[in-house]
């Protein structure tokens, strides 16, 4: 975990720019295109955007008029999200209490380092409201993924990849339903769970 944070600490400043060049900017562009669409952003609504990074998500909420709230680990990409006008605070996913609920929940980009899973998704399901959405970036164990591992692990960070059943997992031990599965490009899977 002190890995992870002082990866982000360290490229927060231009993190957003690394992603949007190459085949990186590539993949990630087809992987917002599908959260936006589920996303479907009212005006006014409010989402949590859980591990918001440097606001590359943020951003796109606020310019569709919704209201968003960012938290993540790293202080530094918390100061590069509050420069952009964003509402985020530095905290870990896995101890959040927020002290109330979300219809909508994005959390993109984080999963794959947080070791605790099961105290992760307790923690986001308790931020969800009854029939509120969930929707969640995870890497998937194939090829693509064993290369984003490599690249991670060179930097001195673990990652955790995804299987079949993981989701189904995290669904059964949440109390939150799969209505939606997609596969915007080869690295990762879009899933969207509804809280029962």
């Amino acid at each position: 975990m002190k890995q992870t944070k002082k990866h982000y600490d360290d490229i927060a400043n231009e993190y957003n720019e690394l992603r949007q060049t190459g085949l990186v900017g590539i993949l990630v562009k087809k992987e917002s295109e599908a959260i936006m669409e589920r996303l479907n952003v009212r005006i006014g609504e409010e989402i949590l955007d859980a591990g918001c990074g440097s606001g590359f998500y943020a951003e796109k909420i606020l310019k569709l008029g919704g209201k968003v709230f960012g938290v993540d680990l790293s202080p530094e990409m918390v100061n590069v999200c509050i420069a952009k006008g964003v509402d985020a605070v530095q905290g870990d996913l896995t101890e959040l209490n927020l002290l109330r609920q979300y219809k909508k929940i994005l959390c993109a980009g984080s999963l794959e380092f947080i070791e605790d899973q099961r105290r992760l998704f307790t923690s986001l399901t308790s931020h969800l409201e009854n029939s509120g959405q969930l929707y969640c970036l995870f890497p998937r164990f194939n090829w693509a993924g064993l290369l984003y591992w490599l690249y991670h692990f060179s930097h001195g960070v673990k990652i955790r990849l995804y299987g079949k059943t993981d989701c189904e997992r995290i669904a059964d031990e949440n109390g939150l339903e799969i209505i939606d599965i997609c596969y915007p490009e080869p690295l990762t899977k879009l899933v969207t769970f509804q809280k029962k």
